[in-house]
């Protein structure tokens, strides 16, 4: 949900605004974050070439410098974290925020050498009680690949400008927004592949697939309401850009057999090393070399 035109107080506001029910929640994904090696699984994907390099372009755009004091909400097993420890150094700080334990586990294995990294487990919505036991007052805060998958992106909009000061910067990635997919060509790609998927998996697991219907993780977000959100959460001065990326089929099948994406397009009740067979198989199928998406970064600050 988004702000009225005429918004309220944020305090009031972040009372008032109900959770939105348009994409499986966390709560309805908590099983799938649960698994205990759902923290590998995903960060064989976090580690494609092109991903780090869309989080390092956030790192740049929000102006992340060194001693900075920064917030990564949805830190996933930290891949961005690092970078962001890298750039801030030892004089700086960092916390990652995640609601899955699991994922967590496998963050604090990958920041070993980062001491200036913790972690605290919770929900991007609500911060203030999430760090109600630090002391910490960010520079920045930033969210990557992360807000079109938390339940009120409002919300969390709202929830980082209460934790930022004056001229602090929050600033966001994601690969859902209204711009992601310039051209029908491109949607026809997806589609051809999902319903290879499907007709694959019907003949094959019937019994599996009876009932079964995709639900997406993850919803399409609006640039200009996006834009509104910041300007009514009090981020000013908002900066926007969208980075073209080259998505090879190899790596489009990395991205959908990921945990919380796989989950969505197959049913549980067939085993994960089938489902991901099926969806490379779809992929071949549907003759799919490559796929182009357009990663949206936005930011805004705190005035």
């Amino acid at each position: 949900m988004f702000p009225d035109k005429h918004p309220r107080s944020i305090d009031n506001q972040l009372k008032t605004v109900p959770l939105t029910n348009n994409i499986a929640t966390h709560s309805q994904l908590a099983p799938i974050w649960k698994e205990e090696d759902v923290g590998l699984r995903y960060d064989v994907m976090s580690r494609i070439p092109w991903y780090e390099m869309v989080n390092r372009q956030l790192i740049s755009f929000a102006k992340i410098e060194e001693g900075h004091r920064v917030i990564d909400i949805g830190c996933g097993t930290a891949s961005a974290t690092r970078l962001i420890a890298e750039v801030v150094g030892p004089n700086g700080a960092v916390i990652g925020i995640d609601p899955s334990s699991e994922m967590l586990g496998q963050a604090k294995a990958n920041c070993q050498d980062f001491p200036q990294v913790r972690f605290r487990q919770g929900l991007a919505e609500n911060l203030s009680t999430t760090l109600a036991d630090v002391n910490f007052r960010p520079d920045r805060i930033v969210a990557f690949n992360a807000i079109h998958l938390v339940s009120d992106a409002w919300k969390m909009i709202l929830s980082a400008s209460i934790q930022l000061h004056e001229n602090s910067i929050f600033a966001f990635s994601t690969a859902f927004s209204n711009q992601a997919v310039d051209s029908r060509e491109e949607f026809q790609k997806l589609k051809k592949v999902f319903d290879k998927i499907t007709s694959t998996a019907r003949k094959e697991y019937p019994q599996e697939m009876e009932g079964f219907k995709k639900r997406s993780t993850a919803r399409i977000l609006n640039i200009a309401q996006l834009s509104h959100s910041l300007e009514a959460a009090s981020l000013h001065q908002i900066k926007k850009e969208l980075i073209p990326i080259i998505i090879s089929s190899d790596d489009l099948a990395v991205f959908l057999t990921v945990p919380g994406v796989i989950d969505q397009i197959l049913p549980t009740a067939i085993p994960t090393l089938v489902r991901k067979a099926l969806i490379k198989h779809a992929i071949m199928e549907a003759d799919v070399e490559s796929f182009n998406r357009n990663w949206l970064l936005m930011s805004g600050t705190k005035k």
